[in-house]
């Protein structure tokens, strides 16, 4: 079977070649998508949370207001579990033994958050910025990483930005533990976070020219205490940065066109 390389390099796909190449590998091939048939409970669930999430900051923007109280909260999440404004390719199902789970998500997102929401400067919001890429024979071109960050606040300082990703799911944040690598464990992210870190806080950097730093946030909305992981970039860092992600979207290309 001919596998096709994406136009643009999204930042979930690098992540998964990241994790396991022959992940992506079987996606590309079967064209998986998130659609009907080929999402499971967990991943539904997670998508509908986020799209309460984003649903209930633009609310709180428009209304010029900092916290969302639960029971507007619940209504906002009927429409979006009805998805009556949403594409038929798009549409997630869920039982109802799951949509109670999904009523506590969002109750403890309405309780657990409180924004200075002057600070917000996009809601799932997709960026895109080129990076040049060396090929097998030593031609350079340019190739597309694409993200889109649940949520990107301005702040704290002038220039910094903090990037909010949401862990919807039932496991915990990363244990902190000490390991002879890494002795000072605090605020350590998860796997899929250090990607997310590397690939949006390039991505942000290269549309805001004025940022100098941005933190990941990682927030695991269901864990009972500590729920919060982080860690920043900064812009001495990009030129690292970019030869890293350079590197790893050669090897994309190059897995992708011995196939």
């Amino acid at each position: 079977m001919t596998i096709h390389a994406p136009e643009a390099w999204r930042q979930s796909s690098i992540a998964r070649f990241d994790q396991c190449p022959l992940s992506l590998k079987f996606d590309l091939e079967l064209d998986m998508r998130q659609v009907p048939g080929q999402m499971g409970q967990l991943g539904a669930r997670g998508v509908l949370f986020h799209r309460f999430a984003a649903a209930a900051i633009n609310h709180m923007r428009a209304h010029g207001e900092s916290k969302i109280w639960v029971d507007i909260a619940m209504e906002l999440l009927t429409e979006i579990i009805a998805q009556r404004d949403v594409e038929d390719d798009e549409v997630v199902l869920l039982p109802l033994s799951e949509l109670r789970w999904l009523r506590v998500l969002v109750t403890k997102w309405g309780y657990r958050h409180e924004f200075s929401i002057e600070r917000v400067v996009a809601v799932e919001r997709r960026l895109n910025a080129d990076i040049e890429v060396i090929g097998p024979d030593g031609k350079r071109y340019l190739r597309t990483i694409t993200g889109k960050p649940d949520l990107l606040l301005a702040g704290p300082a002038d220039d910094e930005a903090t990037l909010v990703d949401w862990k919807s799911g039932f496991a915990g944040p990363p244990q902190r533990r000490p390991t002879e690598e890494h002795p000072d464990p605090e605020d350590k992210l998860s796997d899929m976070g250090y990607v997310q870190q590397t690939v949006y806080g390039w991505l942000v950097m290269r549309t805001y020219p004025a940022i100098e730093r941005v933190t990941e946030r990682e927030y695991y909305v269901m864990a009972k205490e500590d729920p919060v992981r982080e860690a920043s970039v900064c812009r001495w860092e990009m030129e690292r940065i970019e030869d890293v992600l350079a590197a790893v979207v050669s090897q994309m290309d190059a897995a992708i066109e011995s196939t």
